[in-house]
């Protein structure tokens, strides 16, 4: 068993209550009527390892009505078997805009220091957009991914984007950028193309060994375009199309524009598959890039109404993958009977919600 959160304490998020939890190292359910609380329970949680929402744009949005501020702590355990260790994260935001993430006693600058503790990996109704969605999607797939298991990658993407945003700034003015801003963009552009190719390849084999064993898909393809010509230099590139850089007043080619097709049958998959099935093979890909974190089991899987979408036994091999990788899953939904079934053999809870309030689940 590897790291999981083992309390969670939430202020003034939304309807629910004052809450403390101590939780499963595995399998947590929750259970009750649509609009009762379940979603914004995971809502917190997701606030906690990625310091915004994942139903709002803005965070004054999560903070209950009438309330000043919002808070979220948890421990995180490193390992079931030492119940007393770990350290507390923790996320408070305020209405004027105010933003505070602790790790420990230590004050953070950033959510980053959170995310590397705890992995979310979120299924919810928009799912299927990882695969329907824009290229932008599936380049946040695969960066999250980078972030986790190599640990220069976030600092060569932020030095790329500023430089990006440096040369664009020049491009928007019709101005030719300075050579300065050309050659720190392609250095760190360089560095993040060679980091995600490594990491598809990793990726690449593990999703498919897994599609096969859970859906007996055997004729998938991942193909990975990383933004320019591949047969080309990235100098060579910016520089030829520097006049149509000029005409658009931003970069064109570089690997801010990458793209990762997933290909059934040599077409894409959203063109072959059911929106139902389309999640089902998300919740394979994220369970892919859960395993090649460096301990998959400190992956944690936020799942909000399991069965939307999904057939029963599509629920069932999910829930027995994440039980497989040791993770721990927060997943809500409506019938408790149906839930229950899916928590044996492993450790567990189940919970209900009602009208904001949570509470342990006596059937």
């Amino acid at each position: 068993m590897g790291a999981h959160l083992s309390r969670l304490i939430l202020s003034n998020i939304r309807n629910l209550a004052e809450t403390d939890l101590a939780l499963a190292p595995k399998l947590n359910v929750f259970v009750g009527a649509n609009g009762s609380g379940k979603t914004s329970l995971l809502e917190a949680i997701h606030v906690l390892g990625v310091g915004r929402s994942f139903r709002a744009r803005s965070m004054q949005q999560v903070i209950s009505f009438g309330a000043q501020d919002c808070l979220v702590r948890a421990k995180v355990n490193p390992n079931a078997d030492q119940p007393h260790s770990g350290v507390w994260l923790g996320v408070a935001r305020d209405l004027a805009g105010g933003m505070q993430y602790r790790v420990g006693e230590k004050v953070e600058k950033s959510s980053a220091e959170l995310t590397k503790k705890l992995p979310l990996q979120l299924i919810d109704v928009n799912s299927p957009l990882l695969l329907e969605g824009g290229p932008n999607y599936r380049r946040q797939f695969v960066d999250w991914g980078v972030f986790h298991v190599e640990h220069d990658f976030l600092n060569n993407w932020r030095l790329m984007q500023r430089a990006l945003e440096q040369r664009n700034a020049a491009l928007k003015k019709r101005q030719q950028p300075p050579a300065v801003w050309d050659e720190l963009y392609i250095k760190y552009s360089l560095a993040v193309d060679a980091a995600r190719l490594r990491y598809i390849a990793k990726f690449s084999e593990i999703f498919t060994a897994m599609l096969r064993e859970l859906l007996d898909i055997t004729n998938i393809e991942l193909r990975y375009f990383r933004g320019w010509s591949e047969d080309k230099d990235l100098f060579a590139v910016l520089s030829s199309t520097l006049s149509l850089d000029l005409a658009l007043g931003y970069t064109n080619r570089g690997p801010h524009r990458a793209e990762l097709e997933v290909l059934i049958g040599g077409r894409a998959v959203k063109s072959v598959l059911s929106r139902g099935q389309l999640k089902i093979f998300v919740c394979v890909m994220l369970l892919a890039r859960t395993k090649l974190l460096e301990t998959a089991q400190s992956g944690v899987f936020l799942i909000d109404d399991l069965h939307a979408e999904l057939d029963k036994r599509s629920c069932s091999i999910f829930v027995s993958a994440i039980k497989a990788l040791g993770c721990q899953a927060f997943i809500t939904g409506v019938e408790a009977d149906v839930l229950n079934a899916l928590l044996q053999g492993c450790a567990a809870q189940m919970f209900h919600v009602e009208q904001g309030r949570i509470e342990e689940y006596t059937g």
